[in-house]
């Protein structure tokens, strides 16, 4: 299954970190650079306050995690602003029915201890229900507004 962002939310301690850091492109692009994708199953609506307690990561067989260590450089997109993106693939294995729903993903710095930088809950849930049932995630985050300064 394909899914690409529709209208993640970020979160305040995100967009604090990236106007500290407007003066590079590049710094902007490194917040990321650090941090994972998971995906979640509780019914959780993100919004700007959200913590790493909110959500309830996925736990099925062969699932992990996906370190973003490549995020799309950064850079100005008409009016929406600055755009980060990037491509994570998760792969059930061995899947024990009635396997799990997956309603969404979160962004996060570290795996369960880091803060939240964006997540989007998906208009209707992914099921891994059998083996080798996946799910190719085109992450993008738009900082509407947000201009990186630059020389």
């Amino acid at each position: 299954m394909e899914r690409r962002s529709l209208n993640p939310v970020v979160s305040r301690q995100f967009l604090a970190a990236v106007l500290n850091n407007l003066d590079s492109v590049a710094g902007v692009q490194g917040l990321l650079n650090t941090s994972q994708i998971d995906l979640y199953t509780n019914a959780f609506d993100p919004n700007p306050d959200m913590v790493d307690a909110d959500f309830t990561i996925a736990t099925f067989v062969g699932y992990a995690a996906v370190a973003s260590v490549a995020w799309m450089p950064a850079g100005n997109v008409g009016a929406i602003g600055m755009v980060v993106e990037f491509d994570a693939l998760f792969t059930a294995g061995a899947i024990v029915a009635p396997g799990q729903q997956v309603e969404g993903y979160v962004v996060r710095e570290t795996a369960g201890a880091g803060e939240i930088y964006f997540a989007e809950r998906f208009v209707t849930p992914v099921n891994f229900a059998i083996p080798a049932d996946f799910l190719h995630l085109d992450a993008v985050a738009e900082l509407r507004f947000v201009w990186p300064v630059t020389a």
